[in-house]
């Protein structure tokens, strides 16, 4: 069969159904169409049958693409993977044509209405299809063309013929929204990550053929010109790298890893190419630019943020469980009494606060007092519960220390205390300790000769009454 035109230079290549059977033309009814890339991988491409073949949801074909390798191994994987008969269609280019060529061939091959790119060695959660389907099915979703999903970074190695996982990890963090002007300065997902609608491939006219490396990148600028990108914030992909052990080479390695100077060279060619036809006017392609950068700047800072938030809230939390086993501990020792009544008291604030903790946290986070006491808190707390019971219980040496009261009397009274024992809180991760101490070098001499446990178990009992700077990370 021949397929052409003037977006795909005339080549001769062979399609045929999962049987084995000849066709000149293959229009697949199914909803989705799994294109594959694939050339010279049968352990790569066995694990990506796998994972196709896990989806729950059915309604598919598989394209494979054969670009110029062994035609016989990609069909004997084919066959082996139990595919009903006619889902999986295989095209084999004699010659490889690079990427986005295969991409082009396999999607002019079939008919479906919703696309997806499912390299030969990336893979899926059984319901990366169902979900994305789904969300683009939605009565409200036909605004966006497409739909991308958290794709996790795999970290593994081909090692005696098999491959083996090391690692997991976001490999790029989704963001909320997907903005034209950010995906300028970097791409936003890998393709295993991206569902979208046919219509808008065919409006963009395809994959760029030319572009050895970054096509990908270079179609979701084209995309996002067209038509929006939905989020769906769910880890449903894993978006393979063999970077660990000796680095496989040849049709093994990954282009990302062997082929780093070349994706370095296209990654201006895609901005200024994309830059130049979009961006007539000077002014407007500075400023497309430039947003695209402040918008990730933000972006980070939020995630900056929500990390800290998620800290702080873990920190509320670690407290009521501090104070359960403060209540556990002196009912032990007392067997009951005031000191064990006045405890379980404390724990019901706690529970009370802990159910607000949301609203507290915000605050929090535009008051840096507020979460130092949050933070000594629960350092209190967890510090005292390694005591005998006799020093915690209420009467006593010292007392839990209450965070809904925002009492910093007997917070002070608490790290007195614990300083007298030698005990002292850890730093929290914004507070710069090197800062303060070279910022105060009456502190820093009182740190080195043992006289203050740390600059910022100064900052607590001292600095902050005496206006001392705090010296934060990130503020100066």
């Amino acid at each position: 069969m021949k397929l052409g035109g003037e977006n795909n230079p005339v080549n001769d290549m062979t399609i045929k159904v999962a049987n084995g059977e000849e066709a000149e033309g293959s229009k697949g009814a199914a909803k989705v169409a799994v294109i594959t890339r694939t050339r010279n991988r049968p352990l790569l491409l066995e694990r990506a049958a796998r994972s196709v073949a896990a989806q729950t949801f059915r309604d598919f074909i598989w394209v494979v693409v054969n670009d110029g390798g062994d035609e016989s191994a990609v069909e004997k994987v084919v066959e082996e993977a139990g595919f009903p008969s006619g889902q999986v269609l295989l095209i084999s280019q004699p010659v490889s044509r690079g990427m986005e060529a295969a991409s082009n061939a396999g999607i002019r091959a079939c008919g479906s209405e919703y696309i997806v790119i499912h390299d030969d060695d990336d893979s899926w959660e059984p319901d990366f299809l169902q979900k994305t389907v789904a969300f683009l099915e939605r009565p409200e979703s036909f605004r966006y063309g497409g739909v991308a999903v958290e794709a996790l970074h795999v970290s593994e190695e081909l090692r005696a013929g098999r491959i083996v996982e090391h690692a997991r990890h976001s490999a790029m963090p989704l963001p909320r929204q997907i903005e034209l002007a950010v995906m300028l300065r970097h791409n936003q997902f890998p393709p295993i990550a991206f569902l979208f609608r046919r219509s808008i491939w065919e409006s963009i006219g395809g994959y760029d053929e030319d572009l050895p490396v970054l096509g990908d990148w270079a179609f979701n600028l084209n995309f996002l010109l067209n038509a929006d990108i939905g989020v769906l914030p769910e880890a449903l992909a894993g978006y393979h790298h063999r970077d660990t052990g000796g680095l496989p080479a040849g049709a093994y390695a990954n282009s990302v890893i062997s082929e780093k100077p070349l994706h370095r060279e296209y990654a201006a060619i895609v901005r200024n190419r994309f830059l130049r036809r979009v961006g007539k006017d000077q002014t407007q392609t500075a400023l497309i630019a430039i947003l695209g950068s402040i918008i990730d700047d933000c972006q980070a800072e939020i995630r900056t943020l929500e990390g800290r938030l998620s800290t702080m809230a873990s920190n509320v939390s670690r407290q009521k469980s501090i104070v359960e086993e403060f209540c556990i501990n002196a009912g032990a020792s007392l067997g009951k009494g005031g000191g064990n009544n006045a405890l379980q008291d404390l724990l019901a604030k706690m529970q009370r606060y802990d159910a607000s903790s949301t609203d507290r946290v915000g605050i929090s986070a535009r008051n840096v007092d507020e979460f130092d006491y949050l933070w000594a808190a629960g350092e209190v707390n967890r510090l005292l519960v390694g005591l005998r019971p006799k020093y915690v219980i209420f009467g006593k040496r010292c007392a839990p220390v209450d965070p809904s009261d925002q009492d910093w009397a007997p917070l002070l009274k608490a790290l007195h205390y614990l300083r007298s024992r030698g005990r002292s809180v850890s730093t929290p991760y914004d507070f710069d300790e090197a800062a303060y101490l070279a910022l105060y070098p009456d502190v820093g001499g009182a740190v080195a000769g043992g006289k203050q446990m740390s600059g910022y178990m100064h900052y607590l009992s001292h600095g902050r009454t005496e206006g001392r700077q705090r010296t934060t990370r990130g503020r100066g």
